[in-house]
């Protein structure tokens, strides 16, 4: 795609550059910008160009409401828009700029463009491709959706919004895909009051549930490798005094299965015995799924509910919540490591499920992008 005329760039690949250089754009102060360092120098045109790519749009966009011609007064400019009004969010923000109580000043609409480009699209596009790698693992599930799909399609093959609610396994899938990769890793917030939060006195309860999980684990991962072929015996010759010793020609599966993992930073809360940790969820994955023996299938025995106790956290203190501790805590999603979208068709807890965080201030993009991505996946 060739450059526009006045740019070093193109938008996807300024974009694209700041999407990957966010953070080092916070780490490097602005007194440091003059660098001869290709990573710096890259950042700071990316950074310019999609400004400058935002200002264009920002004038485009107002004269095609305001008609080219500044308005003399704010009823003439509220007629304007009568007239010329288009109801994407684009035209809503730039018209916030020019009219109401507290119109947004340029900078402030610049940064409202630039979270709608970045949050609004790169997030979804990395989770609709978990998604379709998660289906490829998971063929039956694959499967299940591409029948559903076909049901809830209309005749004619064409789609409206009217359809949406149709496709609730596809959403399902995408929700399921959310829990197992959240894009956000940490959600801050700032206590407007002063707080009461209410908690197991003791751990034990979290601990006999993870027992329980790993007990159900290892039985999975022994059953799976009693279905593998033995890797080849080659004789090898050993280092003390020259005689032949077998061993195997390959690493051992457990670590070819880590090795082969997608390198994802997602992490989860696991309790268990820190000797044989749980392995990560991409390993997981790639495991042969099997089903569970009669003797480790059987309902466990009912874990006490422990002693609550209570504490109280001023008001102005910040708080992190935990996607990640969340969505793979078996109290709330038992077998937390298997991809199972029927978690999510009909109804489901929706204070556990926050990949869009909670509260007053979730996402306001969150309708947005399971839209996007269960026309993207039907």
């Amino acid at each position: 795609m060739p450059i526009p005329a006045g740019h070093k760039m193109t938008f996807q690949t300024a974009l694209h550059c700041v999407a990957q250089s966010s953070i080092l754009r916070l780490a490097v102060p602005k007194w440091l910008d003059w660098l001869p360092l290709k990573p710096v120098r890259e950042m700071i045109t990316a950074f310019d160009e999609l400004e400058k790519y935002i200002q264009s749009m920002i004038k485009e966009k107002r004269g095609a409401l305001l008609g080219d011609k500044t308005p003399a007064n704010e009823a003439d400019a509220e007629l304007k828009f009568e007239l010329n009004e288009r109801q994407d969010l684009f035209s809503k923000l730039v018209k916030a700029s020019l009219s109401g109580e507290v119109p947004l000043t340029d900078e402030e609409l610049q940064g409202n463009i630039y979270i709608y480009l970045l949050a609004g699209h790169e997030t979804t596009a990395h989770s609709i491709s978990y998604s379709l790698a998660l289906l490829a693992l998971w063929p039956e599930k694959q499967e299940e959706m591409y029948r559903q799909i076909m049901k809830a399609m209309p005749a004619d093959g064409v789609t409206t919004y009217a359809d949406y609610k149709k496709f609730e396994y596809v959403l399902a899938v995408y929700f399921e895909t959310l829990r197992i990769f959240p894009p956000v890793q940490q959600i801050p917030k700032k206590l407007s009051q002063d707080t009461v939060f209410t908690f197991d006195k003791s751990n034990e309860h979290n601990v006999e549930i993870g027992i329980q999980e790993e007990a159900k684990r290892k039985a999975r991962q022994e059953s799976n490798m009693q279905q593998l072929p033995s890797p080849p015996v080659t004789p090898v010759k050993s280092s003390f005094g020259g005689k032949l010793s077998t061993s195997s020609s390959s690493s051992s599966l457990s670590s070819l299965a880590s090795s082969a993992a997608m390198s994802t930073s997602t992490s989860a809360t696991s309790i268990g015995s820190s000797e044989d940790k749980p392995p990560s969820p991409q390993a997981t994955f790639l495991r042969n799924k099997s089903t569970l023996t009669p003797e480790t299938s059987r309902a466990a025995a009912p874990v006490p509910v422990p002693e609550q106790m209570t504490l109280t956290v001023e008001k102005g203190t910040v708080v992190f919540i935990s996607p990640p501790a969340v969505h793979y805590n078996p109290k709330y999603y038992p077998d937390p490591y298997d991809f199972r979208p029927e978690r999510f068709v009909g109804k489901f807890d929706q204070t556990t499920f926050i990949p869009f965080s909670t509260g007053t201030r979730v996402c306001i993009g969150r309708h947005f992008s399971e839209v996007e991505s269960v026309a993207f996946l039907a």
